[in-house]
């Protein structure tokens, strides 16, 4: 069973959660990359994420085949895995730039 409308509400959801993450994303890629090679980065980063998604498009009609859900069911766990992994990232380098609060004022990096 197929409902559009849970389908439309998923895509904004999918929407809003992309609008935030690329942002931060690009911006810790650039904080962390020293300044003579962030272009270099930015660029592989890039091309890992265009070959995750060709990847991911070629797995996928299998899995669609197989049962309806797995594609979706297999896309939401690792986009959770990776927000985790990105989360203990930014949260590991602001550790290591700030340690133990250091210059921190309410959790946001004195400037």
């Amino acid at each position: 069973m197929t409902s559009l409308g849970l389908i439309m509400v998923l895509g904004v959801v999918e929407g809003i959660f992309f609008v935030f993450q690329q942002p931060l994303v690009q911006g810790l890629l650039a904080d962390a990359s020293p300044v003579e090679a962030r272009g270099r980065a930015q660029g592989v980063a890039g091309v890992v994420g265009a070959l995750g998604g060709a990847a991911a498009a070629y797995a996928s009609l299998p899995l669609y085949h197989e049962a309806r859900f797995l594609p979706f069911l297999l896309a939401g766990a690792i986009m959770a895995l990776g927000a985790g992994a990105a989360a203990l990232g930014a949260a590991l380098y602001a550790r290591r730039k700030h340690p133990l609060g250091e210059g921190m004022t309410r959790g946001v990096a004195a400037r």
